[in-house]
């Protein structure tokens, strides 16, 4: 069998993804295999903390079965500062032949509003002459008044004027909420998906291992940026070396409690109503603190910061494939991040794992439960991706089946008239590997000759080409109660008498049984039943006889129908 790139995982696992949703139940019982399997959705730290890998399928099992988990089924919440609308794993093991996983996430981000990224006094110093902030009371102000009565009834000298000397820590909280204002309202880091997918396939008689990984939707800081395809470790620029007007703070929620008094001032004054005679009463504490605060807004208004350009570094690491011969891995993404000194995120994203062990290609590959498509069946004995099944003469047109491999679902198929080398019909396949299609009858003269055959193209592929006129047809085919119903005809000139008429069972790629014989009609119609092979939920027949060249000579040429498949399941 040939290896199946566009493994099904994969559309069952974005479907998940994209919907959010439980993935569609999958049987419980998969059939016994020697391949091995498991996948995760991302695994590693958080903010320093152990390590995490919440949604797995399969782990530590000893051999691939179907398995899945996702974050909604999983109950789970991603801690801070990650969040993302899906992240998903899933095995699965289509049949003895084929299996496969898948890992990965949707919407994926590391939301900068929850990082610690309080910068502390060393990141952002503030000027240093915030350290001493000069402030007056005009004497002649109803304050100076105050603070003048009250020294002189406390027979002390008093100062109008002094210096704020420990208002630098109350200032740095200020400048270090006013940069925090600043910081880019997006997500530190976005990634729109990110899956891997491992499959294994008979190739033949051997077992193959592949792996792929998609990435899209990557940006830094609300920046898009095209995935490396080596590792590429970026600066992380909050702000860009900016510089900071620092006008922009508020000093009004400072408190005198904390700002304490001017050095220089005296510290009998009473922060309380003081009443002036012939002039009126204030409150000397309230009136001290505005004076204060306004000393600090006005230092503040003519000073700047500059902000570090770099406070930390992104490191992305592309999709990393690890293949020991035996056991592959594939990872979509590794994403570091640090800042400040300190390791915020260190993720691998989408990891899936397929392994050999002891699995048999030579054997037929068996699938419980579901029969083989007709295009999977007809693409088994080949290492062709096309294949046309039939090609048949109905009234004024010809009908054209044919199968592809699943990593041409969606694509257009054409379909060529080699007599003539011209393109006469198009078709798409479908997500079965199916593709059918009609096409004009040939012209008169070709009609009826050898040249008159059709091929599938798609690229560089090629089916095989198929003659349209074959002596011998098989109109229908059917299963049912054990037995299997196949109707033909055979067209004339017949032997005489009609020769008969062989059913054959494929029962590997190399070797076919005859299981019976039958004799035509007159009319050169035929009808052969026989018994469905046990423990199979398909079956590869064809017939094959002896016709007469023409009326008119005795000569004798064998003829074939084309391969059919039945489902035995009915």
């Amino acid at each position: 069998m040939r290896l199946r790139k566009g493994f099904l995982v994969r559309t069952a696992l974005l479907g998940a993804l994209l919907a959010g949703t439980v993935l569609a139940a999958v049987p419980a019982a998969a059939p016994a295999a020697a391949f091995g399997c498991d996948a995760s959705a991302f695994r590693g730290t958080v903010l320093g903390a152990p390590s995490i890998e919440p949604i797995t399928a399969n782990r530590g099992s000893a051999v691939c079965q179907n398995a899945q988990a996702n974050l909604s089924t999983a109950g789970l919440t991603l801690p801070a500062p990650l969040s993302a609308d899906a992240a998903a794993a899933q095995t699965v093991i289509t049949d003895t032949h084929n299996a496969g996983s898948a890992g990965g996430v949707a919407n994926l981000a590391v939301n900068l509003s929850k990082l610690p990224l309080a910068l502390p006094v060393p990141s952002v110093p503030v000027p240093s002459s915030l350290g001493s902030i000069p402030v007056s009371v005009d004497p002649t102000s109803l304050l100076g008044k105050a603070l003048a009565q009250q020294c002189l009834v406390s027979l002390v000298t008093c100062s109008t004027s002094g210096t704020v000397t420990n208002a630098l820590p109350q200032v740095q909280a200020l400048v270090n909420g006013l940069i925090n204002t600043k910081l880019p309202n997006v997500d530190l880091l976005r990634l729109q998906a990110a899956q891997s997918y491992a499959t294994a396939a008979c190739q033949g008689a051997t077992p193959k291992l592949a792996g792929s990984s998609t990435v899209t939707g990557l940006s830094l800081l609300g920046q898009n940026i095209t995935l490396p395809t080596t590792t590429v470790t970026n600066a992380l620029q909050l702000l860009n070396g900016q510089t900071i007007n620092l006008s922009g703070i508020n000093a009004g929620g400072l408190s005198l409690s904390s700002l304490g008094l001017p050095a220089g001032w005296s510290t009998a004054l009473s922060f309380g109503d003081v009443t002036v005679p012939l002039v009126g009463t204030i409150n000397v504490g309230q009136a001290l603190q505005a004076t204060i605060v306004n000393a600090i807004q006005q230092a503040l208004n003519g000073l700047s910061v500059s902000v570090p350009g770099t406070v930390g570094s992104v490191t992305i690491t592309p999709a990393q494939q690890t293949n020991t011969g035996d056991t592959l891995s594939q990872d979509a993404l590794r994403v570091q991040i640090s800042a400040l000194g300190q390791t915020l995120v260190d993720l691998v994203i989408g990891e899936a794992r397929i392994a050999q062990k002891a699995v048999d290609c030579a054997l037929p590959a068996t699938k419980p439960g579901t029969a083989p498509t007709p295009a999977a069946v007809a693409l088994q004995c080949t290492t062709r991706k096309l294949t046309l099944i039939d090609v048949l003469e109905r009234g004024d047109h010809v009908d054209l089946v044919g199968g592809a491999d699943r990593s041409l679902v969606g694509k257009r198929v054409s379909i060529f008239f080699t007599g003539t080398s011209s393109k006469v019909a198009t078709a798409v396949v479908k997500p079965d590997g199916s593709f059918r299609t009609t096409a004009p009858l040939p012209p008169e003269s070709l009609r009826h000759t050898n040249l008159a055959r059709y091929q599938a193209r798609m690229g560089k592929d090629r089916s095989l080409n198929l003659k349209l006129e074959r002596r011998l047809i098989v109109d229908s085919m059917s299963a049912s109660g054990g037995s299997v119903t196949i109707r033909g005809r055979v067209i004339q000139p017949l032997t005489r008498p009609p020769s008969a008429i062989l059913i054959q069972r494929r029962v590997s790629c190399t070797k076919d049984v005859t299981v019976a014989r039958v004799r035509p009609r007159r009319n050169g119609h035929w009808v052969a039943v026989v018994k469905a092979p046990p423990g199979q939920q398909a079956a590869v027949y064809r017939a094959a006889t002896k016709v007469l060249h023409t009326l008119t000579t005795p000569v004798v040429d064998p003829t074939f129908t084309l391969p059919r498949v039945v489902d035995l399941r009915h």
